[in-house]
């Protein structure tokens, strides 16, 4: 599971949003057809065929004021997810594991200001899960039961948020309605980890999009400290505001238009700063961004894929205390055909 650094209003949204329907998904599994094993001793049994079960459906379409055809048109796209994971050699057919797919359209929080959010202009963000089961043999009582708990491989669409969440975050945004979508929260920037079949990866999750618009904007020093400023006018106020202010008065013309870098420098060093920021050479500095808000191509559907974003970790439930090779899970990981995912983005207008 990801770990995120100070967690605030607007990324606890965030965690909200996918981790709470991540268990909605999760209870009706549980509670029906799926048994929790026994302290008795239990065997994984990876020859056996298994099955992929009926896919679950969980549509918000009512937050994003969809149209039954736009939700019908955009369920159609998750299900296309489905066809590429059936493809993957240890998944057709499954052996020793029950697959169950899950299609999200994501729940927006809209607040108490959700008449200023432009909702009904908003690409929808959704959500593929594939919750794979083991089985397990109880050698005492002489039968085989579906574990309760499994692996999940997570994909997102349309959701920047899945990508930068994984970054701390550094004030609140100072418009309450961009809350959900974190437009206006500033992040340290996303750690790079490479590629994956020739795509990024940033915080672990590896982005796929045609759009060469960048998913987030570096902020000047003036922009930085005007934010810091903003929020010790509100509830978040750390009591800096005079040392901001000083802070700012003293950046040159040249100085409050160079990019914000914040680091690691202790108080007892005089060159700390109220703002926290620093040099790009010192201890710990990452650059300060904002999520792009103009990444998105408007002239497209809102149900277009612009943006898919997939988990480069894979939760592996219980599966280590079952016993489930765990480079079984680490297979399933690496034959994702990423390019196959890619070939499911909207093209852009010309």
């Amino acid at each position: 599971m990801k770990r995120f650094v100070n967690p605030s209003k607007s990324m606890k949204a965030a965690l909200f949003v996918f981790g709470a329907i991540g268990c909605m998904a999760l209870l009706p599994i549980l509670t029906s057809q799926y048994i929790a094993p026994s302290a008795e001793a239990t065997n994984a049994l990876p020859d056996k065929v298994g099955k992929w079960q009926h896919r679950s459906i969980y549509s918000d379409e009512k937050s994003y004021r969809l149209t039954k055809l736009e939700r019908d048109i955009y369920m159609k796209k998750l299900q296309r997810i489905e066809d590429v994971f059936k493809q993957v050699k240890m998944l057709n057919p499954p052996m020793g594991v029950e697959v169950r797919p899950a299609l999200y359209i994501l729940w927006i929080y809209e607040g108490k200001n959700h008449e200023k959010m432009p909702i009904s202009q908003l690409p929808v963000m959704g959500k593929f899960s594939l919750f794979v089961f083991e089985y397990l043999d109880i050698p005492e009582q002489h039968k085989t039961i579906v574990a309760s708990e499994g692996c999940t491989q997570d994909i997102y669409i349309n959701a920047i948020n899945s990508v930068i969440a994984g970054s701390a975050s550094l004030s609140e945004t100072c418009e309450p309605w961009k809350f959900m979508r974190s437009e206006g929260t500033i992040y340290s920037v996303p750690k790079y980890g490479g590629e994956r079949q020739g795509f990024p990866v940033y915080n672990k999750m590896i982005v796929i999009t045609n759009n060469p618009k960048p998913l987030w904007l570096q902020l000047s020093r003036e922009e930085f400290l005007r934010d810091r400023l903003c929020q010790e006018a509100g509830p978040h106020a750390l009591g800096n505001a005079r040392q901001l202010k000083e802070e700012l008065d003293s950046l040159s013309p040249e100085g409050r238009e160079s990019p914000a870098y914040i680091a690691n420098i202790p108080e007892s060093d005089p060159r700390h700063r109220a703002s926290g920021m620093g040099d790009p050479g010192d201890p710990g500095a990452r650059a300060v961004v904002r999520i792009n808000p103009d990444f998105f191509d408007k002239s497209l559907p809102r149900t277009a894929f612009q943006l898919i974003t997939v988990s480069d970790e894979i939760d592996t439930g219980s599966f280590t205390f079952h016993g489930l090779d765990y480079r079984r899970i680490e297979e399933l990981r690496q034959a994702i055909d990423l390019k196959k995912l890619a070939d499911l983005l909207d093209r852009p207008h010309k």
